[in-house]
């Protein structure tokens, strides 16, 4: 898992993005020259960067091709397969995710690498959680999380029991989800990895948020944001900025909510990010609450300042909110 690590350092995702043409400009190369295992390769290792800092779409249009380009069944292929299941799904498009998904997994058993087996069931559980089949991620997250704790791969472990606490919640085991998050967020801060760290504390948000909690919610999401500001993680902060919304709902500052909501659906536009099933109700129900309780003059007021700020000033008035 060497990409991955490499990619969870501090500030790299920042360091590719100042060199997102260059990185254009070596795909293309490889393309043009017909060296079919290199781009199949550097596609795969640019996974996360696509994931973290978008636009998602550009990642699926290159793996694609890559993977196009050749029937070899090799792990590298197994990556770009994995990698293209997830990027799918975060289009909104979970079916063609588990299609990718489940040839991957397939592909790594095959090959008996233990190692790409765990890496490949976790994106295919991000595939089925994206098409609301929560059984299947369940159970997909699960055998992953144990392959990854027998090889040592803590960093890959954190991100797989975040995920499975994050379905936890989504079927309302509030406890079980809560208990998940207490061994990753603990792993997290002792091997010092703050991307980890931050994603974690989201979903703890979310915890939070649900049983009314909210003091515990803001300090979560403050020191969440506060990481992925720093870490240059843009899907995260578009994520808390949906969340920071209905905390300022239930501090009565209704027009907050809705210049949050806007930013986040704003930020997600950007990356191409599209909702899961399971969320974007949650999103439609607060936006309809918010119109309700300031008018329609008012709401679409707000929802134009929302969607026009940037990340920073986003984040900045997230943080601002919570205080």
């Amino acid at each position: 898992m060497q990409a991955a690590n490499a990619l969870e350092q501090p500030r790299f995702y920042l360091v590719l993005d100042a060199e997102h043409a260059n990185l254009r400009a070596a795909m293309a190369w490889l393309r043009k020259k017909g060296e079919t295992e290199r781009e199949l390769r550097l596609a795969a290792a640019l996974h996360w960067f696509w994931r973290v800092r978008g636009p998602v779409g550009e990642g699926q249009m290159w793996l694609e091709h890559a993977i196009g380009l050749t029937s070899d069944r090799s792990p590298a292929r197994v990556r770009a397969l994995a990698a293209l299941a997830d990027l799918l799904s975060m289009e909104g498009k979970p079916e063609a995710g588990l299609a990718h998904g489940r040839q991957a997994v397939a592909l790594a058993r095959e090959l008996g690498d233990i190692e790409l087996q765990a890496e490949s069931l976790h994106w295919l559980g991000n595939a089925a959680s994206g098409s609301g089949n929560l059984a299947h991620a369940s159970d997909w997250y699960q055998e992953s999380a144990e392959l990854s704790r027998g090889l040592g791969h803590t960093s890959f472990l954190i991100v797989t029991l975040t995920n499975l606490a994050s379905i936890r919640l989504d079927a309302d085991d509030v406890a079980a989800a809560r208990a998940g998050l207490e061994e990753s967020l603990a792993l997290a801060r002792e091997i010092g990895n703050p991307q980890r760290l931050s994603q974690g504390l989201l979903v703890l948000t979310q915890v939070e948020t649900r049983e009314g909690r909210f003091d515990e919610a803001r300090q979560a999401l403050r020191e969440s944001l506060t990481l992925a500001r720093e870490l240059g993680l843009a899907n995260f902060l578009a994520w808390g900025l949906g969340l920071a919304a209905p905390l300022t709902t239930a501090s009565g500052r209704p027009d907050r909510t809705v210049r949050l909501l806007a930013a986040s659906v704003a930020q997600e536009e950007l990356l191409g990010i599209v909702q899961d099933l399971l969320e974007a109700p949650i999103r439609e129900q607060n936006l309809r609450a918010a119109r309700a309780a300031i008018g329609s003059e008012r709401f679409d007021a707000a929802y134009g300042e929302g969607g026009a700020m940037t990340l920073d000033e986003a984040v900045t008035y997230a943080l601002d909110s919570l205080a």
